[in-house]
């Protein structure tokens, strides 16, 4: 009798403990990347929709209000930024003006940065890390010459690119990150998740034009 007494609470522990329901911040992001991932395998989605899944899933479930998608177009091998978020009109329309060839994406020189994960950089403001004209690109460029208040303060001109690769280490293309919702630098938690995005990010895409070409 006491065995089938214990049986339905053995059970309710068990429901209890293993809910599907997330219950911690590391439980929120999985389930959240997981339905992001379940969205991707809507037939005929375009790859601009894609982005804008991932825009929309970085600017909800992480610290930054402003966000960017560049990728390499297949046709000329160069690089444009597709989608913006979070970014005033001009700044996008100045962003959606830019061209970058393979060798603008690793020239240091103009955009100096710091490397802060396995591909990730992080440039300062301090760096100026843009290139004449291109002002523009930033939300309030008044501002890009502010001084930084205290070490773990971010201001106008810091941003963080994260990149993207095909098997031959190739760029496919880079997320764009900046304006954190605290005004301090992202956790380093957040680094580690937004590579993973990035690397699901690049696959997909990868597919995706490998398909349209064959």
């Amino acid at each position: 009798m006491k065995e089938k007494e214990s049986f339905p609470r053995r059970s309710k522990y068990i429901m209890e403990k293993y809910s599907s329901i997330a219950s911690n911040t590391d439980e929120r992001l999985i389930d959240a990347i997981d339905g992001y991932l379940s969205h991707t395998k809507i037939p005929g989605q375009s790859i601009q929709a894609l982005l804008t899944d991932t825009v929309n899933l970085i600017h909800r479930y992480f610290e930054f209000k402003e966000i960017s998608i560049g990728l390499r177009d297949f046709r000329d091998e160069l690089y444009r930024y597709k989608i913006c978020k979070g970014f005033r009109k001009e700044a996008v329309d100045a962003r959606m003006g830019i061209k970058y060839t393979q060798e603008d994406m690793v020239d240091t020189r103009s955009f100096p940065s710091t490397m802060i994960g396995r591909k990730t950089q992080i440039h300062l403001s301090e760096n100026a890390a843009y290139r004449p004209g291109e002002e523009n690109t930033f939300n309030r460029p008044s501002m890009l010459n502010s001084k930084r208040p205290s070490l773990e303060t971010t201001i106008e001109g810091d941003y963080i690119d994260i990149f993207m690769y095909d098997a031959k280490k190739k760029f496919v293309g880079w997320i764009e990150l900046s304006g954190t919702r605290d005004g301090k630098f992202p956790k380093r938690e957040t680094i580690f998740w937004l590579e993973m995005v990035a690397s699901l990010l690049s696959v997909i895409i990868i597919e995706r034009m490998s398909a349209r070409i064959n």
